[in-house]
């Protein structure tokens, strides 16, 4: 596997980075920020990363090159073929808004 690192971050680079890893809910994301992270400050190696990571050489190397090519959008999943959701979102809207009224008040 060829061996491929991320140039030191700029202070904002980090900071993006850092508060993505520590702030996202989306598991995925975190983690891709992580291999960045790793490469970036540690200079560890893809096989070193993947260790860390639970994922496969070619993942993180996959993630690596995206972000020297993209930056911080190259992290973001590229949108994925198939049927749409046959809901709109009128539907979505309201339909959150009846479950919100159908809760109970807190009690106290």
């Amino acid at each position: 596997m060829r061996s491929l690192h991320i140039p030191p971050l700029t202070p904002t680079q980090r900071a993006l980075l850092d508060r993505l890893y520590r702030t996202t809910e989306a598991l995925r994301l975190r983690t891709r920020a992580q291999m960045i992270l790793l490469s970036a400050d540690q200079r560890l190696k893809v096989p070193q990363i993947a260790l860390i990571t639970r994922d496969s050489e070619a993942t993180v190397l996959r993630w690596l090159k995206r972000y020297r090519a993209e930056g911080m959008d190259g992290l973001q999943a590229a949108p994925r073929p198939g049927r749409p959701s046959p809901l709109t979102e009128a539907y979505k809207a309201e339909l959150l808004r009846l479950c919100a009224a159908a809760q109970r008040p807190a009690t106290i």
